[in-house]
């Protein structure tokens, strides 16, 4: 083992790029509208400590991520912190939405998040609305995707 020497008559011209620096790329990714709560301080990570059910973290990070919903008082949101959803899976065709913050609880079927193209939040802020007895909201589409 060790280092073979070379002569100069074997060294083979090698072409060096200096117009871009080692390690050096750049890119950009479109970012979804942001709402204007955005900057409040407590919207989640998607990075988690455990894996779990990945429909479950992925309807949380959602509804977390894209809240404020029929019946919630900007100031409270914006003063709140800690977790708001709880997912759990409570048959294997269907989930159970808890909303820790407004004490609200409503079961999804499973089949509404197989669709990549559902909008979740949508449908929770019906459901939300529908339960306080107001009026349907109007939020833009954000499609479930897929989880997986």
């Amino acid at each position: 083992m060790g280092a073979e020497i070379c002569d100069d008559d074997e060294l083979v011209d090698v072409e060096v790029l200096e117009s871009l620096p080692l390690g050096a790329s750049g890119f950009h990714l479109d970012q979804p509208d942001v709402p204007p709560w955005y900057s409040l301080g407590n919207v989640p990570s998607m990075a988690q400590r455990e894996l779990r059910d990945c429909y479950a973290m992925k309807i949380e990070w959602i509804l977390s991520t894209w809240q404020v919903y029929p019946g919630d008082d900007i100031s409270t949101v914006r003063a709140r912190t800690g977790k708001r959803f709880k997912v759990l899976r409570v048959r294997h065709e269907a989930f159970l939405i808890d909303d820790l913050w407004g004490e609200f609880q409503v079961k999804i079927p499973m089949f509404l998040l197989e669709n990549a193209y559902f909008d979740i939040r949508g449908w929770y802020a019906k459901w939300r609305a529908k339960d306080l007895h107001l009026k349907r909201p109007t939020i833009s589409y954000h499609s479930f995707g897929n989880p997986l």
